[in-house]
């Protein structure tokens, strides 16, 4: 994310970011306006007070520190998934689901669960944005539909998506 911040002094100095006494971020003056950018991670959810600090400039005096509050939300998430391989045999064959989890700003961590039904077929631990699953050998022949579902974090809230799985004979 990024915090968007005006200025009276036009393209003078820069405007640092701070929450307590760490610094989330620092932007030059363009214009009137500074974008600083937040990293994804940088606040958690919830509430904060942020300190605004102009630098001043050659010309401008330094801008007494100025408080906002800012509220930031939970980052959505959504799911993309693989099977493999492409043949998969009842009561043989163990198929893998490659899920990445899609978040902005940050890479996801946290756990997808692999669901036919209400019975669990696999889960795994997302590490990077990135989980593969193996999956329960498939009693019977037929299209079944496992359902993934990411679990969320302290930073992005949980998704699912359901895909096909096809078992030959």
């Amino acid at each position: 994310g990024a915090l968007q911040v005006e200025v009276d002094a036009t393209g003078i100095g820069r405007v640092d970011a701070y929450v307590g006494t760490r610094r989330i971020g620092a932007a030059n003056v363009s214009g009137t306006t500074a974008s600083i950018a937040v990293a994804g991670t940088a606040l958690r959810p919830g509430a904060h007070t942020v300190t605004l600090r102009h630098s001043g400039g050659t010309r401008v005096n330094p801008v007494a520190a100025v408080n906002t509050r800012l509220t930031v939300r939970k980052a959505a998430s959504s799911l993309a998934a693989k099977v493999s391989p492409k043949k998969i045999r009842a009561k043989r064959t163990k198929a893998k689901v490659a899920v990445t989890v899609r978040t902005s700003g940050f890479k996801a961590t946290g756990r997808v669960t692999a669901k036919v039904g209400k019975k669990t077929v696999g889960k795994g631990t997302v590490r990077n944005g990135k989980v593969t699953i193996k999956l329960k050998k498939f009693a019977k022949k037929g299209t079944y539909r496992v359902k993934l579902t990411y679990g969320g974090n302290g930073y992005a809230n949980g998704s699912t998506k359901t895909i096909k799985v096809k078992v030959r004979k």
